[in-house]
C-alpha cells in the first residue's frame, strides 16, 4: 500500500496504490511565472494565463476526475478538476472554483474526496478574487491580499493556485486507502501503519501512510 503524496508547485501529484489498483495523482496547475503548461493527472490542474496567453486547464483520467478550468484573460486562472466536476473556468472579473469531490461512506461515515484546487487571480487590486476549492479537501487560491492554501491532507485534493504578490501555488493533498469488508470473514494475519476500525457488518482498514497488510 502506498499513500502518494501531495504535489508541490510544478509537480502533479503521486499515485496512491493498493496491490494492482491505482489511484493517479493530480495534475500540477499552470504557472504563469514560468510558462509551464498545467498537468494531467487523475483530475486535472487550473489554467492560468500571462501577457495575455491564455492557458487550457490540465486533462483529468477517466474514472478518476475530470478537466481543469480555463481563463479569458490574464488575470483570472480556471481551478483545478475534481473527482466528480470539472473545475470552473476564471471569468473577467474572478477566478474560477475547484470542481467538487465525491462523497463515500466507506470509512462508515458520508466523507468528501478529492476536491479541485481554487483558481488564482492575477489582478492588482484589492479585495478576493481567488477561487474557492472544491468540496473534498481543495485549498482557495490566492490573489494580491490571500495567500494560496493548501489542500488538506489525506484527501486527495487540489492545491489553490498561486496569485499577485502571492505567486507560489499551495501543495496537493496527499491520498488515503481504505478497505472495507464483511466482518464475517477472516481478519487480516499482519498490518503494517492501518487502522482498524468497524462499522455496522464491517471491519475498515484505514492508511493515511504507507503500509501494508496481509491475509
Amino acid at each position: 500500500i502506498t499513500i502518494g503524496a501531495g504535489g508541490a508547485q510544478n509537480t502533479n501529484g503521486q499515485n496512491s496504490v493498493f496491490s494492482t489498483i491505482t489511484s493517479t495523482g493530480g495534475g500540477k496547475g499552470y504557472d504563469g511565472y514560468s510558462n509551464i503548461a498545467p498537468g494531467a493527472g487523475g483530475s486535472g490542474g487550473g489554467g492560468g494565463s500571462i501577457f495575455s496567453a491564455p492557458s487550457g486547464g490540465g486533462l483529468g483520467t477517466s474514472g478518476q476526475g475530470n478537466n481543469g478550468g480555463t481563463n479569458v484573460n490574464d488575470a483570472f486562472g480556471g481551478g483545478g478538476g475534481g473527482a466528480s466536476a470539472v473545475g470552473s473556468d476564471g471569468t473577467t472579473s474572478i477566478a474560477g472554483n475547484g470542481g467538487a469531490g465525491t462523497a463515500s461512506s466507506i470509512n462508515g461515515t458520508s466523507t468528501t474526496y478529492s476536491g479541485g484546487g481554487g483558481g488564482g487571480a492575477g489582478l492588482n487590486a484589492a479585495g478576493s478574487y481567488f477561487g474557492t476549492g472544491g468540496a473534498g479537501g481543495g485549498g482557495n487560491g490566492g490573489d494580491r491580499d490571500h495567500n494560496a492554501v493548501a489542500a488538506t491532507a489525506n484527501t486527495g485534493g487540489g492545491g489553490g493556485g498561486g496569485g499577485r504578490g502571492n505567486g507560489t501555488g499551495a501543495s496537493g493533498g496527499s491520498g488515503i486507502v481504505i478497505i472495507r469488508y464483511l466482518s464475517t470473514f477472516s481478519d487480516a494475519s499482519s498490518v503494517t501503519n492501518g487502522t482498524k476500525t468497524t462499522s455496522g457488518a464491517y471491519t475498515i482498514y484505514t492508511w493515511t501512510t504507507s503500509g501494508s497488510i496481509t491475509f
